[in-house]
């Protein structure tokens, strides 16, 4: 990646963290949680399609997984009644 593809990015993601510090002042515990929702897919996404992949052998089957998991989290997201 280019250096300044790379800083770009870091510009992106510290430009989302800004607001969040002036929107959740003395709540560092919510940035914490939103930088793991944020995260924890990045790192579980590839094994466990690489597990899906050598079990069935198949893009099909990994992208039909793909759909029922955005389903599921649209469905999960969409009874959130409030954010406080």
């Amino acid at each position: 990646m280019k250096p300044s593809r790379r800083a770009g990015n870091i510009g992106v993601l510290l430009a989302s963290y800004a607001p969040l510090q002036v929107l959740l002042p003395g709540r560092p515990r919510r940035v914490g949680l939103i930088n793991m929702a944020y995260n924890l897919p990045l790192v579980v996404a590839p094994p466990a399609a690489g597990v899906v992949l050598v079990l069935m052998n198949s893009y099909p089957a990994l992208f039909a997984l793909v759909g029922v998991v955005t389903v599921m989290a649209a469905v999960t997201v969409s009874h959130v009644r409030s954010v406080t």
